[in-house]
């Protein structure tokens, strides 16, 4: 061990200028252990303040947090109504479209010539038909039930 050199120490008398160093030594060792606690003790008073103010420092953020997550989840609600309210608009705005004047003259004109081509595809077909009555917007009788009935002519063909 490190002891080893102390031990071969003579222990003879030491007489009262011996004793005095060694109170005195004593003594020091006493007022700096006094500074030691001292510090530990300021260095300990300022490690408790800066955790004092970080757990303050994280509360508030911790309640900020909670504040914006709050403030999140309403305006997520009220951006899935507003996606509704689009919705709704939409298919409001297309009901409206069909149901106007240009949407049914614009559909007239696009029927209007596929009956033609259709009236022209069955004289191809079908030479011999008259089809000069046939018109798109002839109206066919039909009976309670929904049955069409079909007017009787003299042509034989």
């Amino acid at each position: 061990m490190d002891l080893d050199p102390y031990a071969e120490q003579e222990t003879k008398d030491l007489g009262a200028s011996s004793l005095f160093d060694l109170s005195r030594a004593l003594v020091r060792m006493k007022v700096l252990q006094d500074r030691c606690v001292t510090e530990e003790g300021e260095a300990l008073r300022t490690l408790n303040k800066e955790v004092t103010e970080l757990n303050e420092k994280l509360e508030e953020e911790t309640r900020q947090r909670e504040k914006e997550q709050g403030a999140k989840a309403t305006l997520e609600k009220e951006l899935t109504i507003l996606f509704g309210q689009v919705e709704m608009a939409k298919v409001d705005v297309i009901m409206e479209f069909k149901a106007s004047q240009p949407f049914i003259d614009a559909c007239a004109v696009y029927y209007g010539d596929w009956f033609e081509d259709c009236l022209k595809q069955a004289k191809s077909v079908y030479p011999h038909l008259d089809l000069s009555k046939v018109t798109m917007d002839d109206p066919l009788l039909s009976t309670p039930t929904g049955d069409t009935i079909f007017e009787e002519t003299n042509d034989p063909t």
